[in-house]
């Protein structure tokens, strides 16, 4: 099994995100999504650090976590998990959060 602790993910400044749907295409795992808004979501657990996302942003809405801002990291709705995350998710969602200082939780 994956340690999802391992991975750093992105942040999506929602603000900003045209809703191109470029970061969507360019996601090997998945791991990006519209919301009901049609902006970019992060579903949690399906990001693996690919970051392709990132090069494909025609407006650079998408940050690693660890490069982004407290502000963007307290904002609400940029991510999200799967149905199905199972207690060892929510573990290691905690441990991520309080590691890169996230405030915001999962919508």
């Amino acid at each position: 099994m994956t340690d999802l602790r391992a991975f750093v993910r992105v942040a999506i400044d929602q603000e900003t995100c045209i809703g191109c749907g470029a970061c969507i295409e360019a996601c090997p795992h998945n791991a990006l999504e519209f919301d009901d808004n049609v902006k970019a979501r992060l579903v949690w657990d399906l990001c693996r650090d690919d970051f392709s996302c990132i090069e494909v942003c025609p407006v650079d809405c998408i940050y690693r976590v660890n490069e982004a801002s407290q502000e963007l990291l307290s904002t609400e709705g940029w991510y999200r998990l799967s149905p199905d995350a199972g207690e060892d998710v929510l573990e290691a969602l905690e441990d991520w959060r309080e590691k890169y200082g996230v405030k915001a939780g999962p919508v």
